[in-house]
């Protein structure tokens, strides 16, 4: 790709979109979900205990979606379909009419460490590695002569979140780094967690070193009915049809040409409340959508296919759990001493860690980490991807919440 690409219009792109952090913007909850909430925060302050809310009722016998099945109604994200958008993003930057440094940050889950792995690759950018643990104390990387030797190089950290620790020896490598920008001749993209970079502006200022980040926009309602769609349009054998399963209505609308043939369009707000649930978060949202997903038992599916013929015809009908019925993981009863806690933070201020690393940062003995690192996991909060411990995606608006009320520092998004 040349650095002359025509942009693409911003409707091409969705769902994708790339803003200013100041501009960004999340999604609004339903007028349904804000009135819920008045309601039972009325409640609370009366110290009366609500009236448990009705159960819909549903006919039908639902169980999850198979594994293979799943796949064809929401495969996994191909986060280059990202890259066109960040590249209009960063056009400035690309054609040298801006600075050196360009900055990109995002919330737990959004892609945005992906897509730019993905920009990179595409348009041969140098990628930093991960460094290692001595590494990030020595702060001596072995790349930094080869930062001068090649002027016209654009460079490319991914994670900046991983270049730093919270510990008396952490900051050796970034310390080196943001040293080393202000000389260094080629260019460089920076994508750092919205929790890292809340952090390292707190004890560096960072966010004075470097101009204003962009972050990728909220996926709200109609960015996420855009993306389910376009995701199950992926499958080659089938077509399917998204209805909530207790009043049969749309939850994804349908394409133009099933719109047009059955004049449906109406579409309850479970997406809306996705949306400001996952706090506009892809893979957040994404993650709670496939949990929702259900089809007929066997013994209802001549009944589904009664119900379901004469609106959906060549469809297959996924059936979606109403909002109100989904029970996504909670936290467990927690240390009252904070050290569950402590590790759910240090765990989002590093997009997670290795349970070594993880042992060394903590100022707690090493069996009371893997305690609550074992606590968190049964409890489904934590999870283990390859070497590193992480929030799960459905609990990540949980635990940050609870945070929040806690006191500890969040991110801005």
């Amino acid at each position: 790709m040349s650095r002359s690409d025509a942009s693409p219009t911003e409707e091409s792109l969705l769902p994708w979109g790339f803003v200013n952090l100041s501009q960004y913007q999340m999604p609004p909850e339903s007028a349904s979900e804000t009135v819920r909430k008045g309601v039972l925060g009325l409640w609370d302050r009366l110290k009366w205990a609500p009236t448990k809310p009705r159960s819909p009722t549903v006919d039908i016998n639902l169980e999850a979606v198979p594994s293979e099945l799943l796949v064809q109604t929401a495969p996994e994200p191909d986060w280059a379909d990202g890259v066109p958008a960040l590249h209009k993003a960063l056009q400035d930057w690309w054609q040298g009419r801006s600075g050196k440094v360009q900055v990109l940050v995002g919330a737990p889950n959004s892609g945005t460490a992906e897509i730019v792995t993905k920009w990179a690759a595409a348009f041969q950018c140098q990628v930093f590695p991960e460094p290692s643990l001595e590494l990030i104390k020595s702060g001596e990387p072995p790349w930094l002569k080869e930062m001068d030797q090649n002027q016209d190089q654009v460079w490319v950290i991914p994670h900046l979140e991983w270049f730093y620790l919270r510990h008396s020896q952490g900051f050796g490598l970034l310390r080196t780094l943001i040293d080393k920008i202000d000389s260094f001749p080629g260019r460089l993209l920076l994508a750092c967690d919205s929790w890292a970079w809340a952090y390292l502006n707190k004890v560096l200022n960072i966010e004075t070193l470097f101009p204003p980040p962009l972050v990728l926009r909220a996926f709200d309602q109609v960015r996420l009915d855009h993306w389910f769609r376009g995701l199950a349009a992926l499958s080659p054998d089938k077509d399917f049809v998204f209805r909530q399963a207790d009043n049969e209505k749309l939850v994804v609308h349908l394409d133009a040409v099933s719109q047009e043939k059955t004049g449906e369009q109406e579409v309850t707000d479970f997406l809306q409340r996705l949306a400001a649930f996952s706090r506009g978060i892809p893979g957040v949202a994404y993650a709670i959508w496939r949990y929702s997903l259900r089809k007929a038992q066997e013994q209802d599916l001549e009944e589904k296919t009664k119900r379901a013929a004469a609106k959906d015809r060549m469809h297959e009908t996924i059936w979606v759990e109403p909002w109100s019925r989904l029970e996504l993981p909670t936290l467990p009863g927690l240390d009252p001493r904070g050290r569950d806690l402590f590790v759910l933070h240090t765990l989002l201020l590093h997009n997670g860690l290795s349970s070594p690393v993880l042992t060394q940062v903590l100022p707690f003995p090493e069996s009371q980490t893997m305690g609550s690192l074992k606590l968190l996991r049964v409890a489904g909060v934590v999870i283990r991807d390859q070497d590193r411990w992480r929030i799960n995606e459905s609990t990540y608006p949980g635990v940050r919440n609870f945070l929040q009320n806690e006191g500890y520092l969040v991110d801005a998004l």
